[in-house]
This record gives C-alpha cells, structure tokens and sequence, in this order.
C-alpha cells in the first residue's frame, strides 16, 4: 500500500512539473516588447524597412498596455522607414507643445527603457546641431510629400536651434517655460516662419507661430539689439535699493527762532531708498543743528553759558523718478516725519519736508545681459525743506507738576499762558552733497 502511494505521488509532481514548466516558457508581456525593440534595432541596422515598420506598429498597438515605445522614439523610428508624414506630425506635435501656450499636447505619458534602440535611434542626433537639422531636412526635401510638410519640418527644425524649454514649479504645478538659447539662427528662423505663415495661414500651426513665436522671439531680439546700443537703456525708470550718506548746510527761520539760537554743528543725512519702477520710497535721518535759548529767555545765572542741545529729525519720504539717464537722475519727493531741539525738550509736532534730489553716477558696473544687476556709486546733491510745530514740552510738565521749581531755568512767560505752549513753526532748508551705493 505505502509503495502505491509513493507511485502516485511521484505521479503528480511529475504531471505537476511539467505543468509548471509549460507556463513559465511562456514569455511574459516584458519579454515580447523586449524582443521588438530588438527586431526595430536589428531591421533598421540591417535596412529591411519592411519588418521594421511592423515592429513599429507592434510596439505603437501595445502602448496603452505599457509597451517601452516613447513618442520621440516613435518619431525618429517613423523617419527612418519612410513615414515622413507620420513622423513630421508627431514631430510638429512636440514642438508645439513647448511653442504654443495654450496647447498641452495630444500624447500620453509612455513608458520608456533606455537600451541599444534608444541609443541607436538617439546617437546621431546629439548634439542636435544646425548641420544635423539640415541634413534630416535634405533628406525630406527628396521624397515626394506634400510641400507643407517639409515646409513645417524646417520651420520646427530651425526652432529648436534658437529655443530651449526650461521647467517651472508654480505652487503645485510643474510648467514649462520657453526661453531663447541661442540668436545666432534667429532671423533665419523668423524668415521660415513668416513664409509658412502666409503659405498657409489657415494651418492650425500658422497660428500660434503668428501670434505667439514670432512676436516673442522679435521682441527678444529687439531687447538684445537695444541692449548692445546702449547697456542701460533698460535700467531708466526702474527699480533698486540704495544707501546714502551726506553732509549739509543751510538755516533755519519761523517763529521758533524768536526763542531760540542755533548753529550748524556735525550735520549729517542718512538715507535708505527702495525704487519700484518709477516711485521711491524713502527713510531718512538728519542732524547737525545745535540750539540754546537766548539769553533774554535763559537763566541770568548761565547766560555766560553756551549750552547748546543737539537736533535732529527722521520721516519717510515719497519721490517720483521724472527724468533718468545715464548721467543725472532727477527726483522731487515729499515727506513727513517728527524730530525735537534741545535735547527732546521742544518737540515737533509733524514734520514736513519736501525736495529735489540730484543723482550723478559716478561708478557703475555694466550689466552681463538685459535685467541683469548692476552696481553703482552715485554722488548725490539734495535740497530738502523741512517745516513743522514746536511745542514746549515743559509748558505741559510745569503744568502738571506742582514743583515748578525744577525747571525754574525755564523763564516763566514759555509757560504762563495755554498760547505759550506753542513755541511756533519751524522752517528749516538744508542743502546737502554725499555718497551713495546703489543697486539697480
């Protein structure tokens, strides 16, 4: 009995064997493409363009299935054979995926697998020089296909000897973004272009060339040619940021002087500035002006004493650029802003400020191509007017402090009436020369 069971057994893993052998030397889907991307190779080497069009429409058939087959491939496989039409639309295709804006391409995502076909149908076209698009548009120019496809051959051979696509992350979406590489075949490729267009304007590739390609390149190349004439000319009227450092004189009028002497000590201008096409946008500090009382409103006891108390004021400043050229820029602005004399003892309520500013470049770096930055150092000649309010702080402390005999060195007529706590305006002009780093 135990011997009749071990017969059976054998049995089945013998029938079980076979079974499994007869399925694994199946080939599997992998295997099938593998051994047509071979055929293709080996037809194409070999010239039988017959057998080789059958691996190719094999490989097309099974696509969808996750046949290694992508459309660059296809595109080169169909010139190689013959199929100059196929080839050429899928090839215009492509290129109108990165020339038109509001195309997103008719061809799915495909598998690929670099091996000897892919290097056997690439290593003749890298680097895709001009020489190579003329001899693939030679050997079109022979065959007998319609004249409007070879004429949208050359128009898409010679773009891609002047364009480049280059990818962009927007947020969650991956654009791509045309970009001129080389203006070297540009007229040439805007001459083939406007033929084709007016060839054939209603061909639905004549349109974006018309109203997208052509424009964007003739713009570009009208940039390069402004910039060659004249490396700045983009730069006038644009934005940059800038730090200015200047020394002034001047002098001071308005009421507030009834009250007060001054003198013109270390004076100083510290301006920062941001320009955003033609507006300015502007922060500054000035100082240098050092007051005292006069002496028939000071302390009899000191008035041998010139004791003299620093001013100094700040604000922010709007300007618009009215004329920019390479040798002067010209800029009006206003302001407004607060400060104080004496050491914060009189206080301006608003400081208000207008002026010119003159900027003289007398250092600038020449930009490597248009848009590009540039660094310069200006010589700045300024007027700037500042009026404002005096109010004497220490009317509002005596009035609130029982112990007036603190600030007793004050005469009693600044504080005596509610019309005293107001000292008057202040009109203060300031003409200035400095240096500044600017970038632009």
């Amino acid at each position: 009995m135990s011997r009749l069971i071990r017969i059976v057994i054998v049995f089945v893993l013998v029938v079980s064997g076979g079974v499994f052998a007869q399925d694994t030397s199946l080939p599997s889907k992998k295997t099938l493409y593998q051994r047509a991307r071979e055929t293709l190779m080996q037809s194409l080497m070999q010239g039988d363009m017959e057998r080789a069009g059958q691996a190719i429409d094999y490989l097309k058939e099974n696509v969808e299935n996750g046949a290694p087959f992508t459309i660059a491939e296809e595109y080169i496989a169909d010139m190689k054979v013959g199929r100059y039409v196929d080839g050429i639309r899928i090839y215009a295709d492509i290129c109108r995926y990165n020339l038109d804006t509001t195309y997103f391409g008719s061809q799915k995502n495909r598998a690929s697998v670099d091996d000897g076909l892919t290097l056997y149908l690439f290593h003749d076209l890298i680097p895709f020089t001009k020489h190579v698009a003329d001899s693939l548009l030679a050997v079109v120019e022979s065959s007998n296909i319609e004249q409007e496809y070879k004429d949208l051959y050359r128009v898409h051979l010679y773009s891609e000897q002047v364009f480049i696509s280059r990818p962009l992350t927007i947020g969650p979406r991956n654009v791509v973004v045309l970009d001129v590489k080389d203006t070297s075949y540009a007229e040439e490729f805007i001459q083939v272009a406007n033929s084709f267009i007016e060839a054939y304007p209603h061909s639905e590739h004549a349109v974006y060339l018309k109203e997208q390609t052509v424009p964007f390149l003739q713009k570009h190349l009208d940039l390069y040619r402004e910039f060659r004439k004249d490396p700045f000319a983009r730069k006038y009227y644009s934005g940059g940021l800038a730090f200015y450092a200047s020394k002034w004189t001047g002098f001071m009028t308005g009421d507030a002087t009834d009250y007060l002497d001054y003198k013109l000590g270390s004076t100083f201008i510290f301006e920062l500035q941001l320009q955003m096409w033609r507006i300015i946008l502007g922060y500054y500090v000035s100082g240098g002006v050092d007051t005292q009382l006069k002496d028939h409103y000071s302390d009899p006891d000191y008035s041998w004493c010139e004791c003299y108390e620093s001013q100094n004021s700040y604000g922010f400043t709007l300007g618009f650029d009215v004329f920019d050229r390479r040798f002067i820029k010209v800029a009006p602005f206003i302001g407004i802003g607060g400060g104080s004399l004496m050491d914060d003892v009189y206080k301006y309520g608003v400081i208000y400020s207008f002026g010119l500013n003159l900027d003289v470049p007398v250092v600038v770096t020449k930009p490597l191509f248009p848009g590009a930055l540039s660094v310069g150092v200006h010589l700045r000649l300024k007027y700037m007017a500042q009026m404002g309010l005096m109010s004497n702080k220490a009317y509002v402390y005596a009035v609130e402090n029982p112990y007036k005999d603190e600030i007793d060195f004050l005469p009693r007529d600044l504080y005596s009436s509610a019309e005293r706590r107001k000292l008057g305006d202040t009109f203060t002009q300031m003409f200035s020369i400095g240096l500044g780093f600017f970038l632009w």
